[in-house]
């Protein structure tokens, strides 16, 4: 990236480095580290024009999200995050790609050393630990 004059770093992070559930202080930590790190590569990397932005989705319907035992159990899963976010979405794994692409895109090319919540508004209820995993 230096030779060619500059970049941008995406890290994926997760909505954990910022609000979590229990029994996931591994992740939450090594999450959180992770926008430290982001943060700390700015700095290192801006006189390079190298841009480094983190991204923290929430829960996103891939296979990890329905690994249950049964077809019912991953729907209630399903169910349980669409009612956690205010607008009714789980997030699909385009929703996570369509943000990295214009992260990298120039339209973003004042957006360096951030962490960007995609939540679908998870977030924003003080309530979302109430959802079980």
């Amino acid at each position: 990236m230096k030779e060619r004059g500059g970049g941008v770093i995406v890290n994926i992070s997760s909505i954990h480095a910022f609000a979590t559930l229990p029994n996931l202080a591994v992740y939450a930590a090594s999450k959180a580290g992770l926008i430290g790190l982001t943060r700390a590569s700015a700095l290192d990397l801006g006189s390079w024009n190298i841009r480094v932005v983190a991204i923290c989705p929430s829960a996103v319907d891939t296979p990890m999200l329905r690994d249950k035992p049964t077809e019912a159990e991953n729907l209630a899963t399903v169910a349980r995050w669409e009612k956690a976010s205010p607008i009714g979405l789980l997030l699909q794994p385009e929703d996570v790609a369509n943000v990295v692409a214009w992260v990298v895109s120039d339209e973003a090319r004042g957006l360096t050393g951030v962490a960007l919540i995609l939540d679908a508004g998870v977030s924003a209820d003080l309530q979302v630990r109430k959802i079980p995993v």
